[in-house]
This record gives C-alpha cells, structure tokens and sequence, in this order.
C-alpha cells in the first residue's frame, strides 16, 4: 500500500490541476458571455430564467409550459379585465340601444320580427351559426391580451408563473426539441401564444428586477440554519450543530451581542437506531423542558401542569420528520418552508462551520433596503448579495476527522480544487454552505423540486447568471473563511475518482442536458426512488404536529 501512495498523490495532482484549468476557462467563457449579453436586453429571457428549473423527465416543453401559462394568467384576470373581453366578445349593447331607437321601440319590449317575401333555407340558417360559434370559440383564444401591468403584477407574487414563463422561455436539450433552437422552431404556436411569447421577450429585464424589490414580510429570527440529515449517526449531527454553536461570535466574544438563531434539522430517515433516539439525543442536548403548575380559579383545580420549553443555545430547535423522497434538494426545500428567519443556511450534516460564522453571514447578506422596506423600489445605487458561501476546506484530523481510518492522498489537491472554484470561478457546490436571502429563495422557487441530484448547482448557477448580468447591484459573495467537511467520500474512493466524478455529472447536466435521473442510475447505479406523498411526523420542542403532505 505504501509503494502506491506516491502514484496516488501524483495522480491526484495531475488530475486536479488538469480539472482546475477546465474550471477556468469556464469561468472566462461565463464572465465574457455575461459581460456580452448585458447589451442585448432582448436575448436575457434566452438565457436568465426567473427561478430554478428542474433538470428533469417531467419537465414541460415551451409550447406545454406556454399553454399551461395562458390558463393560468387567464385565471388570475381581475374582473374588470374580464368584463372588458366579455365587451369585445359580445356585440355591442349601444348599437343595439341605437338601432331599438331608430326603430321607435324600447329595448325592453320585444319586436316582432319582420316577414320577407325571400324563404331561408333551414340548411343556410345551420351553416350561419356554425360560423358564427366557430368564430367565436376562435375569437375567445384570438383576443386573449394581457396588460404589461398586469402580467409584472403576477409575475411579482405567483410562483407558479414564473416557473412557467421560465420553462417557456429558456431553451433546452430534450428528445422532443433536440437543440435549443428546436425548442421554439420545431412547435406551432397559437396567435396568442405567439404574442405572449414576444411580450414576455420584452418585459423579461422588468420581471428580472422584481427580485430587488423590498418585501414587507416580518421575519422572527435573523438566521435559519436547515440541515438535512439522512444515513446519519446521531452523534455526528450533534457534533456538527455543537461546533456551530461554539463557533457563533458571541460565544467568541461575550460583548457582542447574540442573534436569534434558529435551528431546523430535516430528518430524511435512518439516522440511528429509530427517530425516538436522534430527537431524544438532540433535543435534550440544546433543549430542556420545565413543568410549572397551572392554577384554574374558577374551577379550583391546582394539579393541571403546564410544559414550558426553553432554549438552552438556539432561539428555535425543531425536528422535521420528511419521508417524500426526492433527494436533498426536496429535503431543503420542506426546511425552508418551516423557517422563519430572514436569511436561509443550509448546512450538511458532515460540515463544521467556522468561527464567527453567523456574523459574517448575516453582515454579507445584509443590504440598506432592509432597513427601508417602506419603499416599493429597488434603489439604483444600493448592491444586494443574494447568495453567500464558504471557501472549501477539508477535516483531516486524524479522530475528527479521518476518525482514524486512511488518510487519502492528494486530499488537499481537492481542497485546494474546491477553494479554486468556490474563490475564483464562484461557483460554490453545497457542501460550502450556501446561504440565501429568503426572500430571494422564495422568488427563485427554492431548489429544483424533486430533482434529486444537481440540485445545488442549478441554485448557484441562477444567482451567477444574475451576478454576471447585474455585476454591481446583484454580486455573489465568497466569505473569508473555510469550512471543514469531512473526507469520507475520498476515504471510501480516492481523490482522482471523485474529481472525475464530479465533472462528468456537471459535464452531463450542464453542457449535455442530462436529467437528474439519469445521472443519479449513473452515479449510484440505481434508479431512484419514487417520490410518493407519505405521513410525516413533523417534531418540535414544544408540541407534536402530524402533517399529511
């Protein structure tokens, strides 16, 4: 084993550095690219979507995300919109109103008809109003228009439609349109279509800003740290949230002042022995509960107790029972649901965070329109950093870390490869631990849903797109410290094995439009699991909720 572990760490470096000048260059290409494209506002809907689009099977083609689209908006209408195309529908009930007075009668009353010397046909009579309800089925999808007002409006609050608008949108590599020019050519689009088409083409740099619009949404706690757990021992999980929370500034240095933290694990199942053991190691480490009796005067009862439940270190502690499947993405997205806080931290459960963590987090993503929230635009001159990471480090310590099994050769080519493209191509993967604004997570729609692999690449890719377009109002932020994952993945492989691996999934997905299926039969040589809706068992430290998802 000895005499091969000088080729090992030769191997490593060579196709370390080999990858490292691959990431370069496409980080060049992405930076020209972008740095073009700000010119041309009419190629952004080509490129920029508005939020995450899963990679997937089931993703909708142009034509079905556009059909889908324009029953949607045509279900959002407001009635005055409605009213205004039942008028253009219908004949005009002046003209009507006009000819009842030329004729000296009342539109009320009912006129007799006048009798013609020329028979009509009944056969005539029959071709005249299939026509007629022809042309009117026909006009009902002909004059479908949508105010500009009206679609920035729905855009701005509807999730579902920008979705949509963005699957309509973006080109992309699927059997039924083989090229990205094929996604638009290869279908006949509906007159309406058509025109919805080129009036989102021209109002996508006005749907694009609506990000930067300040919400009014109240927020209990100013970080929300979701973890998602799954395969996990519930000594590791401790380990990770202990040192995050020795590792918080105020830990660090009495005099600051400490934020309010929440704390939401995502329990995807088999992490020990059962869940009754993960929630009795966790919880009764960051939580305790204090039983006070309750007196009742009008009914003079004083055995009634009432549990009280305090926070030893977090604001918040909760359990999350999540059984939908979907991979770690679907994971994320049901903790963020439940978060509350003003920013969204989403930690592996194999990743030590550094000193002072929370405060650099929160200083980054912090910007001056949170403090004027009363005004509905997005200031020209402010920069707001929407998505934050940690440079990329790896624990090798011998019991913390390698916890006393092999220590991989070449692992720090690999953290120096993962410092390379998190610092320099930014483009940081999951294990960096992203952090979002939730407002913007909640524009973007989150991660991909049920997307099971790639999930973290098609986050940060969308916020550097932004940041490549809008360089000075949108910047992505690489904070100065790095986080310690832990090496097991080089342990249970090698160093060469996982940096191939890597770039051949991003090669696949990004470059060859490879679903997240297929890559997830290729990477752990079995299909995936079906995604079924199941009875989750959500676990707070207050009270027990069961929720049907």
């Amino acid at each position: 084993m000895r005499v091969w572990y000088p080729v090992e760490w030769i191997l490593a470096w060579i196709v370390v550095l080999c990858f490292a000048v691959k990431y370069l260059l496409d980080a060049a290409y992405h930076y020209l690219a972008m740095r073009n494209l700000q010119s041309f506002p009419n190629r952004w809907c080509r490129v920029v979507p508005l939020t995450t689009i899963p990679q997937t099977r089931q993703r909708l083609v142009p034509q079905e995300a556009l059909t889908q689209l324009v029953e949607l908006l045509r279900r959002q209408l407001p009635q005055q919109q409605q009213q205004q195309q039942q008028q253009q529908q219908l004949p005009d009930n002046k003209d009507q109103e006009n000819n009842n007075k030329e004729n000296g009668t009342n539109g009320n009353e009912k006129q007799e008809p006048e009798t013609t010397t020329t028979p009509t046909t009944p056969t005539m009579a029959n071709d005249d109003d299939d026509e007629t309800t022809k042309k009117e089925e026909q006009r009902k999808f002909d004059d479908i228009f949508f105010s500009d007002d009206f679609i920035v409006s729905t855009m701005s609050t509807n999730l579902e439609a920008r979705r949509l608008a963005s699957m309509a949108m973006i080109p992309h590599f699927d059997p039924r349109c083989m090229t990205p020019q094929a996604s638009f050519l290869q279908f006949q689009f509906q007159p309406h279509e058509s025109a919805l088409l080129k009036q989102l083409q021209r109002l996508w740099p006005q749907l694009l800003q609506l990000m930067g619009i300040p919400t009014t949404t109240t927020y209990k706690y100013d970080l929300s740290v979701i973890v998602p757990a799954y395969l996990e021992n519930p000594i590791s999980l401790l380990i990770t949230l202990t040192t995050a929370w020795k590792h918080c500034a105020h830990n660090l240095d009495p005099s600051r002042t400490p934020l309010k933290i929440q704390v939401i694990l995502v329990n995807a199942g088999l992490c020990g022995d059962d869940d009754r053991s993960l929630s009795e190691t966790l919880v009764g480490h960051f939580c305790k509960t204090n039983t006070t009796k309750k007196e009742d005067a009008a009914k003079g009862d004083e055995n009634e107790t009432k549990d009280k439940t305090t926070y030893d270190k977090w604001s918040d502690f909760q359990i999350l029972e999540y059984r939908q499947g979907g991979g770690r993405g679907g994971c994320m997205n049901f903790g963020a649901q439940h978060a509350q806080g003003r920013i969204l931290t989403f930690l592996h459960s194999d990743v030590l965070l550094p000193e002072n963590w929370d405060t650099m987090i929160v200083q980054t993503l912090r910007s001056d329109d949170d403090q004027n929230n009363s005004n509905n635009k997005k200031s020209s001159s402010s920069s707001t950093v929407n998505l934050c990471a940690f440079g990329m480090g790896i624990d090798d310590s011998p019991h913390r870390g390698l916890k006393g099994e092999r220590y991989p050769p070449g692992l720090q080519a690999a953290a120096w490869q993962g410092r390379l493209r998190s610092n320099v191509c930014q483009l940081p993967y999951g294990d960096s631990v992203l952090s979002v604004r939730a407002s913007a997570f909640d524009f973007v729609g989150g991660y991909p849903p049920n997307q099971p692999l790639m999930e973290d690449f098609a986050l940060v890719q969308l916020f550097r797109q932004r940041a490549g377009l809008f360089p000075k109002e949108e910047p992505l932020a690489i904070l100065p410290a790095n986080i310690a994952c832990s090496p097991r993945r080089w342990q249970q492989t090698n160093v060469p094995y996982v940096a191939l691996a890597n770039w051949t999934l991003l090669h696949k997905y990004h470059y060859q439009g490879a679903t997240a299926e297929e890559l997830y039969e290729l990477y752990y040589g079995r299909p995936i699991r079906s995604t079924t809706a199941l009875t989750t068992t959500t676990t707070t430290t207050s009270n027990n909720k069961e929720k049907t998802l």
